[in-house]
Order: structure tokens, then sequence, then C-alpha cells
């Protein structure tokens, strides 16, 4: 899920997302703090709130009217097929 949205968004955005989506500082640097957080979640959450946080940042863009059907209709793909 978030090679996907380091392709889709930017690697940078991906590990903010990623961060977010695990509570911790959402600084972009996928270093010990983010790999010890993701490692440690738990269970079927995790995708699930990531794809929803991916989907937050989506809906708060300029360009959301134009492209967020294309945007969300990837996401939800993406859910379906795990």
């Amino acid at each position: 899920l978030v090679f996907d949205s380091a392709v889709n968004q930017g690697p940078l955005q991906a590990i903010k997302t990623l961060q977010k989506t695990l509570g911790i500082v959402a600084d972009g640097v996928c270093g010990a703090q983010t790999i010890r957080a993701a490692t440690l979640a738990s269970g079927q959450d995790l995708p699930a709130n990531f794809l929803a946080e991916r989907a937050k940042t989506y809906i708060n863009l300029p360009t959301f009217k134009e492209f967020g059907t294309g945007w969300l209709r990837r996401l939800f793909v993406i859910a379906m097929s795990r």
C-alpha cells in the first residue's frame, strides 16, 4: 500500500501518510521510529486506516473535484484486491 502511494503521490507523501496513520510525527523520513511503529502495528486495521488517511489527503487537494473520482476509485480497487 505504501509503495502504491509512493508511485501515485510520491515517496515523501507516502511516508507522511504512513506516519500519520501510525500516530507518530509525520516528517517524511522513514527511519527507525517509523519502522518500529509499523512493525508493532497489528491487525487488519492498519491497511484500512492507511487507505482512509490517503483518501483524506486526496480530499483536501484543490484538484479533488477534477481528479477525485479516479483517485478514490484507485483506492477502492486496492482495498478490494486485498
